[in-house]
């Protein structure tokens, strides 16, 4: 079962367990890279979807650092 980053957030809040969270953004980060090796974002058909998705994606990264007191890169 796949789980929401809501469910995951509060399933590492009530375990007292950062490392679901940790986790979590690993594989995110992990399979988004796999996305973007293989498809090209920018210059495509599905750009405007493509663009929205690495938004989102960065978003979680970002939002899910933040929750473990990490500070993310402005850039990458």
């Amino acid at each position: 079962r796949v789980l929401f980053r809501s469910e995951v957030i509060q399933s590492a809040a009530e375990k007292y367990a950062p490392n679901i969270l940790c986790n979590y953004l690993y594989v995110l980060a992990s399979e988004f890279n796999l996305f973007y090796q293989k498809h090209k974002i920018v210059g495509n058909e599905s750009e405007a979807f493509r663009v929205a998705l690495t938004d989102m994606v960065g978003g979680t990264l970002q939002q899910g650092l933040t929750l473990l007191g990490i500070k993310s890169p402005e850039k990458m």
